[in-house]
């Protein structure tokens, strides 16, 4: 099976989304070279890609079809009350999933991404 080797989020705007991914959510910067389309922000594994685009996600979630990035944590209470302190703002509460404890929310185009902690299950 081939490994994920990097994740495109289209976004509007870039600046607006570089504020909201760095400041809010707390992701570095790795490359500004391909400003002012294109922003590559630092992620283990597979780097999250800000691509400029037309318009904002019309997404019904959990209704329609898409893929949802989901984001480890390990105190996922504590980092759902981090995050809302900082505007971000959540589409779902926390409950349970098949391998914890699930929330998500949106950015402000409209794309989805999750909030996991992981609980061992007997």
């Amino acid at each position: 099976m081939p490994n994920v080797c990097l994740i495109e989020i289209m976004v509007p705007d870039v600046e607006a989304a570089r504020q909201f991914y760095c400041d809010k959510l707390g992701f570095d910067i790795r490359s500004e070279a391909y400003l002012p389309d294109v922003l590559v922000l630092e992620h283990e594994g597979a780097d999250l890609i800000l691509i400029k685009t037309d318009k904002p996600s019309q997404l019904d979630y959990p209704h329609e079809a898409t893929s949802v990035l989901v984001f480890e944590v390990e105190d996922i209470h504590l980092a759902e009350k981090e995050y809302k302190s900082r505007g971000v703002e959540f589409i779902r509460e926390i409950g349970d999933a098949p391998p914890g404890l699930f929330t998500a929310f949106r950015d402000p185009w409209g794309n989805v991404h999750g909030l996991m902690q992981i609980i061992p299950r007997e």
